[in-house]
């Protein structure tokens, strides 16, 4: 299906036209910016989404879903920061908007343990040194995942990032008044360069993840489908799916 791509600059068309709405530092050092690009402006007239990303999509029947405008690297409002989505697309169903979130991963980690991340933040406070981690994360996990029971990860032992894409997901939501929200990872795979105990990790990360706010409904994020609908306390009106679709890129 033919889409339109849109950065701050205008249309996107081409590899020069997305670079330029990323950070020249992040387009270079993640393997992932330039991977989620050319899988997006495949070659023809138009740019269109991937086959594995529409297949994720077509998995749940969505009925009548199209995609509006996609936006690369766009800035989302979250608690007291803002958060860059590698996609934000507005999609409309028969029914209302949908809000699709997508998170590329190339030979990437989830950003950082949310433990380490809370133990870095303890040490600033007592260096006397003001930091808004602590009150991100309390008021995110409050929002985004159910209370911890037995059998479901701690906090301390989930990613950052993972907390932060789902966050950002249900605001871009709610801004354009959706009633579903998507949250894609979309696994960019290079089998020649990267480990196969790299991606086992980043798997069992988002596993964890999956795990936790689905309250243990699902145990882990199968590729091609997406999970049923969660409804996380933050976003009642919002129905939350998450996804994996895959592209090996050597073949």
């Amino acid at each position: 299906m033919p889409i339109t791509i849109r950065s701050a600059h205008g249309t996107v068309a081409t590899l020069d036209d997305w670079a330029a709405a990323v950070p020249a530092k992040l387009w270079k050092q993640r393997a992932s910016s330039r991977a989620l690009a050319e899988a997006w402006l495949a070659p023809g007239p138009r740019p269109a989404e991937p086959e594995e990303f529409a297949a994720l999509l077509d998995s749940d029947r969505l009925a009548g879903l199209t995609l509006g405008t996609v936006h690369p690297h766009a800035a989302i409002s979250v608690a007291d920061t803002t958060w860059h989505a590698d996609l934000a697309i507005t999609a409309h169903s028969q029914e209302a908007p949908v809000a699709i979130v997508v998170e590329a991963l190339a030979d990437e980690r989830f950003g950082d343990r949310l433990g380490s991340a809370l133990v870095d933040a303890a040490r600033q406070i007592g260096r006397d040194e003001p930091t808004p981690m602590v009150e991100r994360v309390q008021r995110l996990a409050a929002a985004m995942l159910p209370p911890w029971r037995t059998g479901l990860p701690h906090l301390d032992d989930l990613r950052n990032d993972l907390l932060m894409g789902v966050a950002a997901t249900m605001a871009f939501a709610e801004s354009i008044d959706a009633t579903r929200a998507i949250y894609v990872v979309h696994e960019l795979v290079h089998l020649d360069r990267t480990k196969e105990s790299d991606r086992r990790k980043s798997r069992e990360e988002l596993d964890l993840f999956v795990r936790r706010i689905s309250n243990g409904a699902d145990e882990r994020l199968k590729r091609g489908v997406l999970t049923a609908p969660i409804t996380v306390p933050g976003y009642p009106g919002i129905a939350l799916q998450l996804g994996k679709a895959r592209r090996d890129l050597d073949r």
